[in-house]
Formats: C-alpha cells, sequence, structure tokens
C-alpha cells in the first residue's frame, strides 16, 4: 500500500469518526433537548437568578449553597446572559458537546497509541447510551473532558492543564479525585513532581473555594449533608457501601438490556487492557471512576445516575478494549511467524488472521451490542414527558400566571417548580432550605411545613411527603385551584392555595425521630 494514500486514508478516518460521533449528538441532544432530570433545574435555576441579576442564589436574598456543580451554573449563567437562549436548553447543548469531547479526546489519544478500535468502540458505546443521556444537562461529561483535556496537555503544557484540572472542580467539586489520579500519573511516569500544574490547578481550586466561602459561607456545598440526612431519615435503601450498587442492576436492565450482566463483566474485564494500551487520559478515566465508584457509597448518599457516569464512561470503554484486544489477539495467533512461507503465502494467511480476528471481535461485541442497542432506543423513545416532572412543569407555569412574584411555593421534589414558576420555594426536603434539615431528621415534614406556610403546596400520588395534604388542618386552610393529570399512566399534581383567613397550627421545633425496626425499607 503506498504510503501517502496510507497517510490520506488515516487522515479521512481521523476526521470521519468525530463527524459521525458529532451527527449523532446533535441528533441524541436535539431529542433531549430542555429534558433533564428534577435534580439539574436546581443549578438552572441558580444560573437563571445570577443572569438575572438576583445574584448566584436559588431563592432571591437567600445565600445558601444548594448546588453541587457551580462551576457549570456560572457556565450555564454566563451562556445564557450572552445568547439570552434558555438555560435548560444550554444546559442540554453543552452536555451533547460534552460528550462529544470526551469521545473525541479519547479517541485522538488511544488512535495515536495504536488502539484506535478500543476507541472506536467505546466512544460509540458511550455516544448511544441512554443511561448516560437520561443524566442530559448534568455536569459529568464536562468533568470527563476537562480531565481528558488535562491528561493531554500536562507534559507539554502544565499550567493550561492545571487550569482545566481545576475547572473540573468548579464544575463537580468531586473532580478532585480525578485530579488527584491525573497528578499521581505525571508523578510516576516523569519520575518528579508535576508543580507546575499542581500549583495551576491548586491555585484555581482554591480561588472557588474562597469565593464560595465569600458568598455563601461555606467551601463546601450544603447538599451532601442534606442527602445523608434525607438517606439516614427516610431509610433509604441504596445508601451505603453495601447497598449502593445494589440499585443499578434495575436501571442497567432497562438501559442496556438482558445482556448487561455480561457488558458489566466485559468492561471490568477490559479496564486493564484499556490502562495498558491507553495514554493518561484513559488512565485518568478509569481510576477516576474507580475512585467515584468507591467514594459515593462510603459518603453514604443515595444513589442517582448522574453520580456514577465517571465509572459508566470507564466500564463501557472497558467493553471496547477487550473486543479489540480479543480480535487482536485472535488475528496475532492465527498469523504466526511465517518464517519457511512466500510473501504470497503470508499475505494470505495474515488476510486470513485479519479476518478472523475481525469476526471474533464483531460476535463478541455483537453478544452485548444487540441487547445494548435494542434497550437504548426504546428509552430514547420513551424519555420526554413521560414522568411526573412534566406534570410539576405545567403546575409551576400556572403558578407563575395566577401569582404575585414574592408568594412562595412548598414541596420537597423542587427543580422543576422553582425553575419554571420563578417564585421563591421552600424545600421541606432541606437541600437549599437548611432550617428544614432538623425536620427531616426527625421524620417531620408537617413541622418543616408549618415552620412558614407557604402560598402554594402541590400534592402527587409520588409526593415524598404525602401526609401533609391529608391532615385535617391543612385541609381547613388550603383549597384545590388546579388539577394536572399525567401524561401518560394514572396520577395527578393538584395546586392547593392558602385561604386568606387560613388558621394553621404554630410553628414548632423538630421532634425527635421515632426509633426504627432493624431492616426496615421505604
Amino acid at each position: 500500500m503506498p504510503r501517502r494514500w496510507r497517510l490520506d486514508r488515516d487522515r479521512a478516518v481521523t476526521l470521519l469518526v468525530p463527524l459521525l460521533w458529532a451527527g449523532l449528538c446533535v441528533l441524541l441532544g436535539f431529542h433531549r433537548a430542555g429534558d433533564a432530570p428534577d435534580d439539574m433545574f436546581i443549578s438552572f435555576r441558580y444560573a437563571w437568578n445570577l443572569a438575572h441579576g438576583e445574584g448566584f442564589v436559588f431563592n432571591p436574598g437567600e445565600r445558601v449553597f444548594g448546588l453541587t456543580n457551580p462551576g457549570h451554573a456560572l457556565v450555564l449563567a454566563l451562556l445564557h446572559g450572552v445568547t439570552r437562549i434558555p438555560v435548560h436548553l444550554l444546559a442540554g447543548i453543552v452536555f451533547a458537546a460534552a460528550m462529544w469531547a470526551v469521545a473525541v479526546l479519547l479517541w485522538l489519544e488511544l488512535r495515536r497509541r495504536g488502539a484506535g478500535w478500543e476507541g472506536a468502540i467505546g466512544g460509540s458505546l458511550v455516544l448511544g447510551a441512554s443511561y448516560l443521556w437520561a443524566a442530559s444537562g448534568s455536569a459529568a461529561p464536562a468533568v470527563l473532558a476537562f480531565l481528558a483535556g488535562a491528561a493531554l496537555l500536562v507534559e507539554r503544557r502544565p499550567v493550561a492543564a492545571g487550569l482545566l484540572a481545576g475547572l473540573a472542580v468548579w464544575y463537580r467539586p468531586d473532580a478532585v479525585l480525578g485530579v488527584a489520579a491525573l497528578g499521581l500519573l505525571a508523578w510516576m511516569e516523569r519520575r518528579r513532581l508535576p508543580r507546575r500544574f499542581a500549583l495551576a490547578a491548586g491555585g484555581l481550586i482554591l480561588v472557588g473555594v474562597g469565593a464560595a466561602w465569600l458568598w455563601f459561607g461555606s467551601p463546601w456545598p450544603d447538599t451532601l449533608e442534606a442527602k445523608r440526612t434525607i438517606a439516614a431519615a427516610r431509610d433509604v435503601s441504596w445508601v451505603g457501601p453495601e447497598r449502593f450498587w445494589a440499585r443499578s442492576p434495575p436501571l442497567m436492565s432497562r438501559h442496556f438490556g438482558s445482556a448487561w450482566q455480561m457488558l458489566v463483566a466485559l468492561g471490568l474485564a477490559g479496564q486493564w487492557p484499556l490502562f495498558v494500551r491507553g495514554g493518561r487520559a484513559a488512565r485518568t478515566l478509569i481510576l477516576y471512576g474507580a475512585g467515584i465508584a468507591v467514594a459515593y457509597p462510603l459518603l453514604r448518599v443515595p444513589y442517582f445516575n448522574w453520580y456514577t457516569i465517571p465509572p459508566v464512561v470507564a466500564l463501557l470503554y472497558g467493553v471496547g478494549a477487550l473486543v479489540a484486544g480479543v480480535g487482536r489477539g485472535v488475528t496475532g495467533a492465527l498469523a504466526g511467524p511465517g518464517e519457511r512461507e512466500g510473501p504470497a503465502s503470508r499475505t494470505i494467511r495474515s488476510g486470513l488472521a485479519g479476518a478472523a480476528g475481525v469476526l471474533a471481535a464483531a460476535l463478541l461485541l455483537a453478544s452485548v451490542a444487540l441487547s445494548f442497542a435494542e434497550a437504548s432506543t426504546s428509552r430514547f423513545l420513551a424519555f420526554r414527558d413521560q414522568n411526573r416532572f412534566a406534570t410539576f412543569r405545567r403546575a409551576a407555569l400556572w403558578i407563575r400566571e395566577n401569582s404575585l412574584p414574592e408568594e412562595r411555593i412548598a414541596y420537597g421534589e423542587i427543580g422543576n417548580l422553582a425553575y419554571w414558576s420563578e417564585r421563591p420555594l421552600d424545600d421541606l426536603l432541606g437541600l437549599v432550605t437548611p432550617e428544614a434539615r432538623p425536620y427531616v431528621a426527625a421524620n417531620d415534614p408537617n413541622g418543616a411545613f408549618l415552620r412558614r406556610p407557604p402560598d402554594f403546596f402541590i400534592d402527587h400520588p409520588a409526593n415524598p411527603h404525602p401526609g401533609i395534604a391529608r391532615v385535617q388542618w391543612f385541609r381547613g386552610a388550603y383549597y384545590p385551584v388546579a388539577r394536572f393529570p399525567n401524561a401518560t399512566g394514572p396520577g395527578a399534581a393538584t395546586v392547593y392555595r392558602k385561604r386568606l383567613d387560613a388558621e394553621l397550627p404554630e410553628p414548632r421545633p423538630a421532634r425527635e425521630a421515632p426509633p426504627r425496626r432493624r431492616g426496615r425499607r421505604r
């Protein structure tokens, strides 16, 4: 094969794969536009308030560090201020762009190291995974992109790499695990401390910590303690080292199909081959994913799929590494040394060996890819407007049109309600309302409600505190003003408004939580 033709082919492949991936990300990003988990809308609310002059807050005038991705919200606020594109749509665009960037950066690194198939298979699995797109609008893909970029730059541009690593921590504080992993890799490979990288990353991280402390009065998000309080009070069954990952099988089955167990097995088996053949970016991904997989169960916070994006991305790249490794191994074993064969025989033998290797890799990949494709396609078709949060959005828009700007709402799932209503909201689960946390710990939502009775309350079959709408004093003080049935399935969100002459019990201190029976789950 002429050298020039081979170079032209390599350039074409190098460009073609990212272009195909860009088309896929545009398609899926457009499909998921503006649709995000409810918790993401908490960050969107911070971004919207900042861009509209209310400050970096959830409720105007209340400086509570109630988000775990401050850098993400700051970027969304900046983009919204410049473009005026709605924040929730910008978040989807940033998510899709970050997914593409992660795949391309790893593809370029792996291809340069002779592991192009690992990058192509792994990147395609990542970009086609409905499990990951279910968390559209979240910050994790951008964190991975920053870390991958930092890993590629750390040797020749250590200061730029450090700044990217610091931005990753601004985006999500748990990215410090990835920054530490990258620093460790750079030190082990060069046998000297990456001082310029560490100083740039550490300096930017300290700026973020100082800014948070000055603005919020706390250097780290309050949400960690709030979620631990919720998990302990409600006895959530997917918390702790022994139970956190027990939550994943139903989701894995839903998004990866009946072969999800084999996919997990292949992905875990492929971590070492990926580590060996990959460079710093792939190795940082593996170590960061492993760190997240261990840290969140130890922190005893509830399982949410956006927490698991780094380990799942590493898992899918592990599948690519193992599949490509099997194909390469079969090719090498069948090709043999061939010292006694003539050139024609060696060419035929090499061609047959290559075909056998491709076939072996294709069969192994097909064992999980068919199930993966069917399940992901099904989930993509079922994503939009088929959950209670679409119903909450409709209720919030009604409240915005039928209330004064200062009138307050109270509920426990707050993202969509606050973002779309543009009204102050008391969080009865305590994520952005610290005063409610003692009541959460005491399992006393009625007490949290009476601490500051709202003007509006929403009741829904999935209400995390259903007892409020059933007590006698509530029915005497509030009346239903609107009802919004779920778009699919049974259930409806009922909006209640406080009467002008409402008589409510006096606010009370948080009660002591009742003792729990061992083994109880709710």
